[in-house]
């Protein structure tokens, strides 16, 4: 059975064909399911052009919250101690999936 909270998908297409594809909404085992502008799949953004920019703008967000989280509390941190909390929050956010940025253009490459 599907579960309708937590299923979505998504139309894809290039931007200068968007005009062309019809987003209706799919029936599966009795429920409707309507086409979203992106999906959360495995923790990464995925939108409907394919593009990264909403994991991108997200996983900044993120980082910023957790670098000022860890502003907050340096005074009381040992260099080494702020090293692994950088680690563990910060730079394994970035890491994860990083090989989706292969292809990234220089604009994305450069929010991150």
């Amino acid at each position: 059975m599907a579960n309708a909270g937590k299923t979505g998908f998504i139309y894809t297409s290039s931007s200068q064909r968007w005009d062309l594809v019809e987003c209706e909404p799919l029936l599966v085992c009795r429920v409707l399911f309507q086409p979203s502008d992106s999906i959360l799949h495995l923790g990464v953004i995925i939108g409907r052009y394919l593009r990264l920019s909403q994991h991108i703008s997200s996983l900044r967000r993120q980082c910023f919250i957790q670098l000022h989280c860890i502003g907050r509390i340096r005074r009381y941190l040992t260099d080494d101690s702020t090293k692994i909390l950088v680690h563990a929050l910060i730079l394994s956010r970035l890491d994860y999936c990083n090989s989706l940025f292969f292809c990234l253009i220089k604009k994305d490459i450069n929010r991150l």
